[in-house]
């Protein structure tokens, strides 16, 4: 216990000493003394107080002789310290500062090695492992034949590989996880950097397998060029790899690729029927049948063709339903000659759709007309059902459609704007004369009537319409000014005292909307035009007794007006 009590205090007295020493050197103003402690702690491997020591003595003997030995050691102490990023860069001031210096091949070498100490595991992220590399090649090209020139091109060779292994390990990843994508183009970008790796064989072989299951786990309508891709992979190992013992189990994965795409040049079709998407599915189908390829499913593809034909003409737009349906028709008689067809199980059902085609096309109208006033399309469910009657040789079904057709036009002229709706009531009766001939003393006479009648009805109230929504919507002056208008053109017809009074409103309306300052002056111009307005002949005293009520408002305001008026001034 006594012994270890002397031990520790020795090492505290011999600590304390080497401090006491540090200390004095530091102090101390003899810079060649100072220089020499500083080698020697230097040998010692004390690079921190070397370090401390030669960075003073740098500014001590700047642009003597020993300026460039003082920079060598205080540069090495930075990478004796593991601090290899300052390292770095004062290994490279060293070499720009001294290019001539005997140190200065060695300077350039320690940079790159500066970057490799902190070069990680193949896994991890190689920035610094790139920057190595980039180092030793610049060095290669200064020192081609240099003393560290040998161990620049192993330390490459070294840092190449572990490049390698991972951009290897980063495609094998993807494969083994199933992102077959991903690793065929990790793999091409692995042969394109590692031509002489010695995984690119197997690397190779991992891009046909790989190739191969990204094909085959895609969607129907890709695998064909996917397939493709297959026989590209395992041409490229055959060629750079005649002689591997894995070109045969490959050969066999070209082999059923090309199964696989044979197969698919058929069921591709199917595939896009199935979808609804006709058009790709008849494209297939006619390069098939022109081709003579699978013979003995010329019928199935014939049948699948019209059909997808027929169910194309269904899905369109009604106005172009008839044009569909006819081609529909012109295939059917084109492919009727074809005897294998002509004798399979599937004539009979296209047969019924070429007879069900042509009613359609005839019914088409009607079912266009309907299909419109559906979607609220008045004014084409009119255009289709008057198409419709013309043609019709049942009577009592085109008056039926004649009707409908009106019908039609009255809601269409509804939904229009409220500057034209009028004019499209006008049009419809006026075009409507044509057509009434033909539902003379029929059932249907008495309902065109009541929706002529009803139309006659909102051309009468038309006027009053138009007026009452520009009032609703706060256009004041436009009911004013048109009113004026109207007036003078005689144009507001049997409800002219409701028109009227709207304007005797608008008139106040205006008159309160007015900025303060003119608010009276307005109001007692709306009143005298309000009591010009109440010597119109009015055929309804209540309405002329409403106007009375808005003349005695404006009176009203302007009293109020005139007082705060008067107020003010007093004030």
């Amino acid at each position: 216990m006594i012994f270890k009590k002397f031990v520790f205090l020795f090492l505290l007295v011999a600590l304390c000493g080497s401090c006491d020493n540090y200390k004095k050197v530091q102090q101390s103003t003899n810079y060649d003394y100072k220089y020499e402690m500083a080698q020697k702690y230097y040998e010692n491997k004390d690079y921190e107080k070397a370090s401390e020591l030669f960075k003073e003595l740098l500014q001590a003997f700047r642009g003597t002789s020993k300026t460039e030995t003082i920079y060598y050691y205080w540069v090495y102490c930075d990478y004796y310290l593991e601090d290899y990023l300052t390292a770095a860069y004062q290994f490279r001031h060293f070499a720009q500062s001294f290019p001539r210096s005997e140190h200065a091949e060695e300077m350039q070498y320690m940079i790159g090695v500066c970057y490799t100490k902190f070069s990680p595991d193949y896994s991890l992220d190689q920035e610094y492992t790139l920057k190595a590399i980039d180092e030793f090649q610049l060095f290669l090209e200064k020192y081609p034949k240099g003393k560290y020139s040998e161990l620049a091109n192993n330390s490459v060779d070294e840092l190449q590989y572990k490049l390698e292994k991972k951009s290897f390990e980063t495609a094998k990843l993807y494969f083994n996880i199933g992102e077959y994508r991903s690793s065929v183009v990790a793999g091409d970008n692995f042969c394109k950097e590692f031509p002489d790796s010695k995984h690119t064989e197997e690397m190779r072989y991992m891009m046909a397998m790989a190739t191969y299951d990204y094909a085959e786990k895609s969607i129907e309508e890709k695998q064909i060029e996917r397939f493709r891709q297959v026989a590209v992979y395992v041409d490229k190992f055959a060629k750079t790899h005649p002689k591997s013992s894995k070109l045969p189990e490959l050969q066999k994965l070209k082999q059923k690729s090309e199964e696989k795409i044979n197969h698919l040049r058929y069921k591709l079709p199917i595939y896009y029927f199935n979808k609804a998407d006709y058009a790709q599915a008849n494209m297939g189908f006619d390069q098939l049948l022109t081709s003579g390829e699978f013979p003995d499913k010329s019928a199935e593809m014939i049948h699948y063709k019209l059909k997808g034909q027929y169910l194309h003409a269904q899905s369109v737009e009604p106005d172009k339903r008839a044009l569909e349906l006819t081609k529909f028709r012109t295939l059917f008689e084109e492919y009727k000659s074809n005897e294998v067809f002509a004798k399979s199980e599937y004539f009979r059902e296209i047969a019924l759709k070429y007879q069900t085609a042509d009613n359609s096309i005839k019914k088409l109208p009607a079912i266009m007309g309907d299909e419109y006033y559906n979607s609220l399309n008045f004014e084409k469910a009119a255009k289709y059902y008057y198409e419709y009657a013309a043609v019709l040789t049942d009577e009592a079904l085109a008056q039926k459609f004649i009707v409908k057709g009106l019908d039609a036009e009255i809601k269409a002229a509804e939904k229009s704007s409220i500057f034209s709706r009028c004019e499209n009531y006008r049009t419809l009766v006026d075009g409507f004369k044509d057509k009434a001939p033909r539902l003379k003393g029929s059932l249907y006479e008495k309902k065109a009537s009541d929706l002529l009648a009803l139309a006659q009805q909102r051309i009468d109230a038309y006027p009053l319409t138009l007026f009452q929504q520009q009032f609703d919507k706060k256009q004041y002056d436009w009911v004013r000014s048109q009113a004026q208008i109207y007036l003078l053109e005689n144009k507001m017809g049997k409800y002219q005292d409701e028109i009227v009074y709207l304007w005797a409103v608008s008139e106040f309306k205006l008159a309160k909307k007015s900025e303060r300052y003119e608010r009276l002056k307005l109001c007692q111009q709306a009143l005298e035009q309000i009591q010009k307005i109440e010597k119109m002949n009015f055929k309804n005293p209540l309405i002329l007794q409403s106007v009375g009520k808005v003349e005695q408002q404006v009176k009203s305001k302007i009293e109020n007006l005139t007082k705060r008026s008067h107020g003010l001034q007093e004030n």
